[in-house]
C-alpha cells in the first residue's frame, strides 16, 4: 500500500492551535516552578558542596555562580514571557500561522541562549577544578541524569 505525503486527515488551524495549547500547558508548570533542563543551578551548587575545595576556590566559584544568576534569571523570565505570549496567541480562534510559528522560533532562541549561559558557567565552574574535583563533578552529574531518566548504568 502506498501512503501519501499528507495527512490522512485534515489538520486545520483549529487543530494547530489545540495541539500546540496543550504541548504548551504540559510545558507551563516547569516554567512556573523556575524549573529548567541541564546541570545548573541549585543542582550544581548542591555538587559543587560536596567536591573538597579549598577557600581560594570555593571564593572563586562561588563568585562566579553568583555573577551568572542575574543573567540567567533575565533569560528565565525572557522566556516566561515568551511562552505567554505564544500561549495567547494560541487563544486567538483567528490564529495566524506563521505569527505563531515566529514566536515558538523565538521562544526556541531564548531557551537555546539560556542553555548557553548555563553551559558557558559550566565550563568556567569546570576550569577552577582539579582533574580529580572534575572527574567528581562529572560522576554527580552522571549519577542525577541517570536518576532523572530512570536509566542506570550497569556494573560489569
Amino acid at each position: 500500500m502506498t501512503r501519501s505525503a499528507s495527512f490522512p486527515f485534515p489538520v486545520g488551524r483549529a487543530a494547530l492551535a489545540a495541539g500546540l495549547a496543550v504541548a504548551i500547558g504540559l510545558a507551563t508548570p516547569a516554567l512556573a516552578a523556575g524549573k529548567s533542563f541541564g546541570h545548573h543551578g541549585p543542582q550544581l551548587e548542591r555538587a559543587i558542596e560536596r567536591l573538597e575545595l579549598d577557600d581560594a576556590q570555593r571564593t572563586e566559584i562561588f563568585a562566579l555562580l553568583d555573577a551568572a544568576r542575574p543573567a540567567g534569571r533575565a533569560l528565565r523570565e525572557q522566556i516566561r514571557a515568551a511562552h505567554a505570549d505564544l500561549h495567547a496567541s494560541l487563544a486567538d480562534p483567528d490564529v495566524d500561522e506563521s505569527a505563531v510559528l515566529a514566536r515558538a522560533e523565538a521562544l526556541g532562541a531564548l531557551r537555546t541562549n539560556l542553555s548557553k549561559h548555563r553551559l558557558r558557567t559550566l565550563i568556567q565552574v569546570r576550569e577552577r577544578l582539579s582533574p580529580a574535583q572534575r572527574e567528581q563533578l562529572a560522576e554527580a552529574m552522571e549519577r542525577r541524569q541517570s536518576r532523572r531518566h530512570g536509566t542506570r548504568r550497569q556494573v560489569l
